[in-house]
């Protein structure tokens, strides 16, 4: 089951066929949900009963949270797309629930480090050698096989803080000078931004000698400073004459305002391209002219799809994770 785990972190960014319409996400999500399909039938089978005896149960209320938000919307929503999303993503409530269902699982899985550095480094690898080959043909940015420039910087700076688990240090250059590659080739700003965050953390531990809970609110507050960006970028890009057809900014102020609409329980998972287009209608914005399928904000994504209710559980699970990790002193 570990190296089915591995997989699914490390191997599924992997899977793509660039030749075919819609190569990029589909395969990730179809496969994904199979091999977690799989994984659940594994452990069903195991019958461990010590595996199901020790989990936070206050993590287990979290995901139950969860499900019961999108449970409710499957049910009242008339919308079609709720259940798979939309065409493009397929992130429905189908991709939801096996999410939840594989974060239930790995919450109780110890991996070997040993196995961990090396499908990390290894993934990585392939990351770069394929961003190197595949380019957008419109931005000329590396999309490698991911599908596109930003996500596929995040891709690498989500797997590089895991090859410092390598206490050698060909390991970890190699890591840096691959995420390096990427992010060149990527041209991507947040991806810089994010590895400056990771980098004063790592600051902050190794050289100052801060506690993890203290380095990780430091992190988390340049993260909430960045939000700020895409505001400054729209101030500086009407100034000088430019205004882009899908403003960052703009998809965020639409993404609150149709949250307004259903702040408690949201509008449901699943729903977000056909809830930003309404949105877009009702404020005749630029939006309206566009296809938008995500807020490319995870805040705003929960809030829309899940209301308050769920940004809270999110905040919880992932305040709950930090906390976990820092007393396990797992930086």
């Amino acid at each position: 089951m570990q190296y089915l785990v591995l997989f699914l972190l490390f191997g599924i960014p992997l899977l793509a066929n660039p030749f075919m319409v819609l190569g990029y996400e589909t395969p990730k999500v179809i496969v994904s949900e199979i091999l977690i399909g799989v994984l659940s039938i594994a452990l069903i089978l195991k019958l461990n009963l010590d595996f199901f005896s020790h989990f936070d149960k206050k993590f287990i209320i979290l995901i139950l949270g969860l499900f019961g938000i999108s449970a409710i919307h499957l049910f009242i929503s008339l919308n079609p797309l709720i259940f798979f999303g939309n065409v493009i993503r397929l992130q429905g409530v189908y991709l939801f629930w096996h999410l939840l269902v594989f974060s239930i699982i790995t919450s109780r899985m110890n991996i070997s480090q040993k196995n961990l550095r090396i499908a990390s480094l290894c993934s990585l690898g392939i990351l770069a050698v394929s961003s190197l080959i595949l380019w957008h043909p419109i931005l000329n940015r590396s999309i490698g096989l991911i599908g596109e420039p930003n996500a596929l910087a995040s891709v690498a700076i989500f797997i590089l803080p895991l090859t410092f688990y390598s206490r050698r240090i060909i390991h970890r250059s190699i890591s840096v000078i691959l995420v390096a590659i990427i992010l060149i080739v990527s041209g991507s700003q947040s991806g810089i931004l994010a590895v400056l965050v990771l980098l004063a953390f790592l600051f902050c531990y190794k050289k100052l000698k801060y506690s993890l809970i203290r380095c990780a609110i430091i992190s988390s507050i340049l993260i909430a400073l960045s939000l700020f960006f895409p505001y400054i970028e729209q101030i500086m890009t009407t100034r000088e004459g430019f205004y882009f057809f899908e403003n960052r900014f703009e998809v965020w102020q639409t993404a609150f305002a149709a949250g307004l609409n259903a702040p408690l329980f949201g509008h449901g998972f699943g729903t977000i391209s056909d809830v930003l287009k309404q949105t877009a209608l009702q404020l005749s914005n630029n939006l309206r002219f566009q296809v938008v399928d995500s807020s490319h904000n995870v805040i705003l994504d929960y809030w829309l799809q899940g209301g308050i209710t769920a940004v809270i559980i999110l905040f919880l699970l992932v305040g709950g994770a930090i906390i976990g990790l820092a007393k396990k002193i797992r930086y």
